[in-house]
This record gives C-alpha cells, sequence and structure tokens, in this order.
C-alpha cells in the first residue's frame, strides 16, 4: 500500500465527442475518454505542459505511451444524456462531389471526475491560469466549470471492487460472470468497457483509495 499525491478534477461539459476511431460515416463517442485524452484535459492546467505535437520521431506512438507511462489516471461519469445531430460529410469524387448525410452521436450535459497520479515525476498544477480552455474531444465543445484540487491517498492492488459511478475498465481482466455490474460495451475492437457495481477481475488492478472511493488506475 502506497501512500500517493493525487490530483482530482471536476468537469462539466454542455456538448462532449470523444470519436471512437473504427466509425467513419456515423460517428460515435466513448463515454469517458481514454487514457491520452484524459490527461491532455488535466495538460490544460501544468505549469509546464507536455506537447505530444513536440513528437517529430516516426515511432511516434512508442514516444507517447513512454510519456504516458509517468502518469496514472482514473475517472468517473456522474451524469450524461446522448443525443444524435444530423451532418453532412462532403465526398470529393471525379464526378463532382456528394453530400450525404451523416448522424454524429454526442454526449450532453455530462459531468466526470478525472483523476492522475504522476509517477516520479515532479509535476506542478495550478488551476489559475490556464494554459488553454478544457475541452471534451473537440476544440469547439469547452468545459463550463470545473474544480480542481489534490488529495494524498493510496495505491492498492484488488481483485475485487464495488464503484457506484460508472468508470473506464479494462475488458481483459475483468470476470464478467462473476461481476455483478452494469456492463456497457462501446465497440467491440476496444480493450475497455465503461461499468459500475462490483467488479471482480482475473488478476489484481490498481485502485487509488481516497476516504471511502476507489478509483480504478490505468
Amino acid at each position: 500500500m502506497n501512500k500517493e499525491r493525487a490530483y482530482i478534477l471536476e468537469i462539466e461539459f454542455p456538448l462532449a465527442f470523444f470519436k471512437i476511431p473504427y466509425t467513419v460515416k456515423t460517428r460515435k463517442t466513448f463515454l469517458i475518454p481514454r487514457k491520452k485524452a484524459i490527461f491532455s484535459i488535466f495538460n490544460a492546467f501544468f505549469k509546464e505542459p507536455i506537447s505530444f505535437w513536440k513528437i517529430k520521431k516516426r515511432n511516434k506512438s512508442k514516444e507517447e505511451e513512454n510519456i504516458l507511462k509517468n502518469f496514472l489516471v482514473g475517472s468517473e461519469l456522474l451524469t450524461f444524456e446522448k443525443t444524435i445531430e444530423i451532418q453532412r460529410i462532403i465526398q470529393i469524387k471525379s464526378k463532382g462531389f456528394e453530400r450525404p448525410p451523416s448522424n454524429t452521436e454526442l454526449i450532453v450535459n455530462s459531468k466526470y471526475i478525472f483523476y492522475l497520479v504522476p509517477k516520479e515525476v515532479n509535476l506542478e498544477i495550478d488551476p489559475n491560469p490556464i494554459n488553454y480552455y478544457p475541452f471534451a474531444g473537440q476544440n469547439d465543445y469547452l468545459a463550463y466549470s470545473w474544480k480542481l484540487e489534490s488529495k494524498e491517498g493510496t495505491i492498492e492492488e484488488k481483485n475485487e471492487i464495488n464503484i457506484p459511478n460508472y468508470q473506464l475498465v479494462p475488458s481483459d481482466l475483468i470476470d464478467i460472470y462473476n461481476s455483478r455490474a452494469d456492463i456497457i460495451v462501446e465497440n467491440a475492437l476496444e480493450r475497455f468497457i465503461v461499468a459500475k457495481g462490483i467488479l471482480k477481475f482475473k488478476e489484481e488492478v490498481k485502485v487509488l483509495k481516497i476516504n471511502s472511493k476507489e478509483i480504478i488506475l490505468l
């Protein structure tokens, strides 16, 4: 059991769109953003922002992974609604172009709590001023309120956890048959699911414990 300093960001978005990359014409969104997107939201508050755009090497994804290994993140989805927006995508063809209608799935009135735990990294976060306005997946979907604080917690390894709010869970580790949980599978190609309730795992997972709250860390 290790004591760690955790940064906690409670943030609300009127509209959010965290694109599922495997969808093209019908654009769908993840309910909870993945690790890099969560890290990027926190990056708005870093005194010295870490920019992935500065990575020039051809093995860019490997360099990104090395950066993300220095941090653990967790998430909670407190409230949300979904809606469909009709858009038109321009398709350029040899004989002119077409504008077929397309559906875009958006998250409405969403409220999250994100957690960030640096691992052996000196990190300074200051909620004011900010480097850029926190946005929900795209720069035209902006946050309208947030609260940032830091607390001391402990990191444990557990194979069972009871969570009251939706969290991002690694699907390859969860024991679905022995879990009593509400599970949302967003895409068959993804290795994460969104779940709440009593979760059992095939092996121990890292859990951040602050007071009585437990957060799965990725």
